[in-house]
């Protein structure tokens, strides 16, 4: 009983290489995702296939979360493998990274199952969904903010 959605961002003013080297640094989620209060690598080589992380979120709740997709510069999937006080029990969020004009564009998407067999199914619709849109629209206008504010900054 797996859920699935797609937020993207708005286009960003940005080369897909730009916009990779920003996602996927895996503890840089702490600069683009309002939510994440701390991400550290919990593997010892830091990207590809293996590479792994540990996030804690405000106001409560922790994951692990492990790379099973790496194609450079293209899509990175990051499987979320255990949590606490999380609504789901395992999760699959991929990025992918795509030239859009002048600039580029990220779509996310997340596939999770609910907690809670059908009575989780129920409160996903009304509960847990909604606020993980949320979350990844906040992230994806991070991912664009953020890149764009170092580029600022470079200039």
């Amino acid at each position: 009983m797996s859920t699935t959605f797609t937020v993207s961002t708005d286009p960003i003013h940005a080369s897909p290489d730009q916009v990779w080297a920003l996602i996927s640094d895996l503890e840089a989620v702490e600069r683009y995702a309002p939510s994440v209060t701390t991400a550290r690598y919990t593997s010892e080589h830091r990207e590809g296939l293996g590479a792994s992380r540990h996030c804690a979120f405000k106001p409560m709740g922790t994951v692990e979360e492990r790379v099973v997709g790496w194609q450079e510069g293209e899509r990175l999937s990051i499987e979320i493998y255990e949590n606490t006080k999380i609504p789901f029990t395992t999760a699959l969020v991929d990025f992918d990274v795509t030239p859009n004009g002048e600039g580029t564009r990220v779509d996310i998407t997340m596939t999770y199952t609910p907690r809670f067999g059908v009575i989780g199914k129920a409160f996903d619709r009304f509960g847990i969904r909604p606020q993980l849109v949320r979350g990844m629209k906040s992230m994806a206008t991070g991912i664009k903010k953020t890149v764009e504010a170092d580029l600022a900054e470079r200039a």
